[in-house]
């Protein structure tokens, strides 16, 4: 494993976050990797940003504030097959203002998250359209003291699905948190 002082690995798509510049969707792939970061706030084992079609496959991210950060303008994600554990915050997030469109998550365990905060989640979703969980787990066989939720699904996601086993095997709070809009 790959020992990370600060941020483990970032894919921006615009060059130097440039105002204006193209997003390009050239595709990527990111397989076989695992980190252990600093374990301290600001870091990312995996930020995603003004990407398409990114394949993260069987991955492992341990100990930063975000173990992966799926953000701004990103479409066409594919998380799968991996371990996303024992980060400040949350295992995957699926966050921002700009949309992310369109993310796959398959077969990916998040357990040991949050450190006890009152929002920690295996998987959060927030202000993203159709992003799909297929046979996830969240939480720790026999305990997890850290995790709060296993998915927390903010009222800002559309269209989020559930296929498959997803599986809440142990938290500290609630296991499954939901936001629903107002009719």
């Amino acid at each position: 494993a790959k020992l990370c002082d600060q941020h483990c690995m970032i894919v921006n798509g615009r060059a130097n976050d440039a105002v204006g510049a193209p997003v390009y969707s050239v595709p990527v792939l990111i397989q076989n990797f695992k980190a252990v970061g600093p374990n301290t706030s600001s870091t990312y084992g995996i930020r995603l940003l003004h990407v398409r079609n990114v394949i993260v496959d069987n991955c492992e991210m341990e100990k930063f504030q975000y173990g992966c950060y799926i953000e701004e303008n990103t479409r066409r994600i594919t998380i799968r097959e991996g371990k996303y554990f024992n980060n400040t915050f949350y295992g995957v997030a699926v966050v921002h203002g700009t949309t992310p469109e369109d993310i796959y998550i398959d077969s990916v365990e998040s357990y040991l998250n949050g450190s006890g905060t009152t929002n920690g989640a295996g998987f959060y979703v927030e202000q993203a359209s159709r992003v799909q969980f297929n046979n996830c787990i969240s939480g720790e066989d026999g305990g997890d003291a850290n995790q709060i939720y296993g998915f927390a699904i903010q009222n800002t996601a559309s269209a989020t699905k559930f296929s498959g086993i997803n599986r809440v095997r142990s938290v500290a709070g609630g296991g499954v948190k939901y936001y629903f809009l107002a009719e």
